[in-house]
């Protein structure tokens, strides 16, 4: 593992969930549960990219787990909704981790595993934190006046 992607997936997690918090995309019933449905695509790309069919077939069996959770969440309450999410980011954290031992998708970067995996992990971790009725600090407004 890199210390090096790891860092920077870790960092971009935190910007994701910033960004997310601030547009109101956390609140949302689309904003994470879209979010879920991208993830496996990456890997369709890889395998697509690498003209391997047998890959991108791999991939897309795998993909339909996390499309019905992001499919389930859409049509959640948002409490269930950031539990799903939050499960499926976490066990989609775990897929990546192990990704290489279940099929080889030639096209995927070493790299990636362990971005992907930490931002999938990070968010997931946060999902759930707020499913549990964690909530994050209002932003305070200074008047001046």
């Amino acid at each position: 593992m890199s210390a090096a992607w790891l860092s920077i997936g870790f960092v971009t997690a935190i910007v994701i969930g910033i960004t997310f918090h601030k547009r109101g995309l956390e609140a949302s019933r689309k904003g994470y549960p879209y979010l879920l449905f991208t993830f496996p695509l990456y890997y369709w790309l890889f395998a697509s990219s690498a003209l391997d069919g047998k890959a991108l077939l791999n991939e897309v069996a795998a993909s339909i787990p996390f499309f019905i959770i992001a499919w389930l969440a859409l049509k959640s309450r948002r409490r269930l909704r950031w539990f799903l999410v939050g499960v499926g980011m976490v066990i989609h954290g775990i897929y990546d981790v192990y990704h290489d031992l279940m099929f080889i998708n030639t096209g995927s970067p070493d790299w990636w595993p362990e971005f992907c995996g930490i931002i999938d992990v990070v968010l997931g971790g946060y999902l759930l934190a707020l499913a549990a009725g964690f909530k994050p600090e209002k932003e305070h407004q200074i008047t001046t006046g």
